[in-house]
């Protein structure tokens, strides 16, 4: 689901402080992440999100590296 959609439902539903969210698919995540942003506690029964979100932070910080290593190569042949 699009952030902003995401954001929308989650302030329709008046997630807020005191309140539970409960989502049951968890897809990408975003209605637990746009409650916990208003300050709702979240609850999922998915825990591939958990280790798909881990999975996506590994492979950013690689892709990170691999970049910073592209560039470094590309600075040192510029010279």
């Amino acid at each position: 689901m699009d952030v902003d959609i995401a954001f929308l439902v989650a302030n329709q539903g008046l997630a807020g402080p005191g309140k539970l969210v409960y989502d049951p698919f968890v897809g990408t995540g975003s209605i637990i992440v746009a409650a916990a942003h208003f300050g709702a506690m979240t609850v999922s029964r998915a825990n591939d999100f958990i280790n798909r979100l881990k999975k996506q932070l590994k492979i950013q910080r690689l892709n990170s590296i691999l970049n910073y290593k592209e560039i470094m190569i590309d600075v040192r042949t510029d010279v």
